[in-house]
């Protein structure tokens, strides 16, 4: 409604005939997207001003358009550069309390956020960028929105774009998931969609780093049981002590890990190259380790005088 008001101020002392469908559009507009935002000046400029219904006027119409643009632009600037200049800076340290001062000006980034300036520094952002991009849920890959460490609200898609551009403009170099991200339009689902496998691959890392106890111990188990044949029927004891469990994980972590990548990677030739680097390195490791904890399958114990022996 601003856009047209300057329109009808500049129409008036420039003595341009304006008709009457010009309010017409913004009311019907305005009606039918009463659930959705109101029509942008980008839509008005293509579905009206360059119509068919002013074809032998498009030259007057499209300059008197560009003015009032330049004119409602420069009331938002000013009205904007007031705000900056009313507000207040809520923080002045990174988010390992080191003082912001203590870094040059391209390895900082400042948002005007709900009338407050919020500083932040470029590297934390990117690592807090990384992290919810490759968030995951065990081994499910569960991406989430990036939030203002400070108030725990996501921040607006233009305060990503400026986010991006203040990495891009810095002398880091861009991150490739993030990179991937803002060719997304930062859209979270088509960012998944698109990078599931890579996702995926993170997911495993991550799972072996930050798991429990308990769930790397249950997938052990299974690998165990998936090369039983190949390892001479070893295997782990089901009830033991979260110490012993824990012995076991620190043992076959790394050999772990190409298991998982065998079961639940997306690159057919990462599971064909990880099943045999699992079945090999698990081939090896019994039987050259010295370790006698595992229980070998199919021994009767009662044929022991000591079966604590064996």
């Amino acid at each position: 409604q601003s856009l047209l008001w300057i329109i009808k101020y500049l129409s008036k002392k420039s003595n341009i005939f304006l008709p009457d469908t010009i309010n017409d559009y913004f009311i019907n507009n305005n009606h039918n997207n009463n659930h959705n935002n109101d029509i942008t000046d980008i839509s008005f400029y293509y579905h009206y001003i360059i119509s068919e219904a002013f074809k032998r006027h498009h030259n007057e119409m499209i300059t008197l358009y560009i003015e009032s643009k330049k004119i409602k632009n420069a009331f938002k600037k000013f009205f904007y550069l007031c705000k900056i200049k009313k507000a207040s800076h809520v923080t002045d340290t990174d988010l390992y309390l080191n003082p912001l001062t203590d870094f040059p000006d391209n390895q900082r980034v400042s948002l005007f956020i709900d009338n407050a300036i919020y500083d932040f520094r470029i590297s934390n952002i990117i690592n807090l960028w990384n992290d919810c991009l490759t968030k995951n849920d065990g081994l499910f890959v569960k991406p989430i929105e990036l939030k203002n460490p400070y108030t725990n609200i996501p921040f607006k898609k233009y305060n990503l774009y400026n986010l991006f551009f203040s990495i891009l403009n810095s002398k880091f170099i861009m991150n490739s998931i993030i990179l991937s991200f803002f060719k997304t339009h930062f859209d979270i689902d088509t960012f998944i969609y698109i990078n599931f496998p890579l996702l995926k691959d993170i997911a495993i890392t991550n799972f072996i780093k930050y798991s429990t106890t308990r769930e790397l111990y249950d997938e052990i188990h299974n690998m165990l049981v998936e090369f039983e044949k190949d390892i001479n029927y070893y295997y782990l004891p089901s009830s033991i002590s979260n110490v012993r469990k824990k012995f076991y994980v620190k043992e076959l972590s790394c050999i772990l890990h190409y298991y998982c990548i065998s079961k639940f990677s997306c690159n057919p030739l990462k599971k064909k190259c990880g099943h045999e680097r699992c079945k090999k390195l698990l081939i090896d490791y019994f039987e050259n380790s010295s370790n006698s904890s595992f229980y070998i399958r199919g021994i009767n114990l009662n044929q022991f005088a000591n079966p604590s022996n064996i």
